[in-house]
């Protein structure tokens, strides 16, 4: 039996962009063994790529996929030149990865320099991993849309915000200490968190604000009190939106067959919740940020629900009430995030 490895991107950093203003429009080519892997992210021709440059030097990355020992992997960084010619984007540089010059008990993480004097001497540093073994993980199983985005109401959601604690310990009852549930017992979670916010005082006027039509949904991994400039998220896998309006829940083993894990042994992981708007700001929904102290209150709790009440922008959500559903939990990364 061949001995697996996860190769897995951590972040990336812009040292110094390719001349010109504006961002540079960065996406990653990859090779197994000289045979084409994928892109990353992977819809590139419609606008999925990392806007970045000095002022956005900063990236968290989401992709990890399984190797053997005995591989070579051929990483290529690329800046897009134009969505429709492939063929004219720019080749930021090569990094060529012996898997097994890795220690398959290491966690360390690894910097390559991607560097072109052909693209005005741009730099940027590429993290990564190699992981063989167990990790502590945030696995993110559901979304709950309760309502959607239709006008701001911000003493709802300061009011949102004193409930959380009382929804998680809710959700996580019903959850039981099942670390990744049944479709079904995360459609009960997600309901009893909504049920839960129904008795806010202020809801009955807030419900009654105009409404829009579906929100088009994204979930992003980002750094804490900041938004990402690009749309690139972590769900859905394939980019695109998930089309939610009011009482809309989605199970994601349910609809794609797998959850979405965030190593958390490296540091304090955010997640948050946007729309997308394709000719203005894509406006945030809601997030969250869960630490190492989370993963030991709740490790042995099951999954939980929470109302996401933190905004990164000045548009306080529109109006909206998201609920996500999340468990805790230590886990192989060499295999595949499927139901247990």
């Amino acid at each position: 039996m061949r001995r697996k490895i996860c190769m897995m991107f951590e972040s990336l950093h812009c040292y110094k962009a390719t001349p010109g203003r504006g961002y540079d429009e960065i996406y990653f080519k990859i090779w197994i063994n000289d045979v084409f892997y994928s892109t990353y992210p992977k819809d590139i021709r419609h606008g999925d790529v990392f806007k970045m440059n000095e002022d956005e030097a900063n990236r968290k990355m989401d992709l990890d996929f399984t190797v053997s020992y005995d591989d070579t992997l051929t990483i290529q960084l690329m800046e897009q030149d134009s969505q429709k010619h492939p063929d004219r984007d720019d080749n930021m540089g090569h990094m060529y990865l012996h898997v097994s010059d890795f220690g398959l008990g290491s966690t360390s993480i690894h910097e390559f320099q991607f560097s072109s004097a052909e693209q005005g001497h741009c730099v940027y540093g590429f993290k990564y991993r190699m992981i063989s073994q167990k990790l502590p993980v945030l696995r993110i199983l559901g979304l709950h849309c309760q309502k959607s985005s239709c006008g701001c109401n911000k003493q709802l959601a300061d009011t949102l915000f004193d409930t959380t604690s009382s929804i998680l310990e809710i959700s996580g009852k019903i959850c039981g200490l099942v670390k990744n549930p049944e479709a079904e017992l995360v459609a009960e979670a997600l309901e009893a968190a909504a049920m839960f916010v129904e008795g806010v005082k202020y809801i009955y006027e807030w419900m009654a604000d105009a409404i829009e039509g579906d929100d088009d949904v994204y979930v992003q991994h980002t750094i804490k009190d900041k938004q990402a400039k690009d749309p690139v998220a972590i769900i859905p896998p394939e980019g695109g939106v998930m089309k939610m309006n009011d009482g809309d829940k989605i199970c994601f083993m349910q609809k794609y067959g797998r959850y979405f894990r965030i190593p958390l042994d490296i540091g304090s992981v955010t997640i948050e919740v946007r729309e997308k708007d394709t000719v203005g700001h894509d406006a945030s929904l809601g997030a969250m940020t869960v630490t190492m102290d989370d993963y030991d209150k709740y490790i042995k709790k099951g999954a939980v629900c929470q109302p996401l009440t933190t905004f990164y922008d000045n548009h306080n959500g529109e109006g909206a009430i998201y609920h996500i559903c999340y468990s805790f939990a230590f886990e192989d990364w060499t295999l595949e995030p499927k139901q247990e």
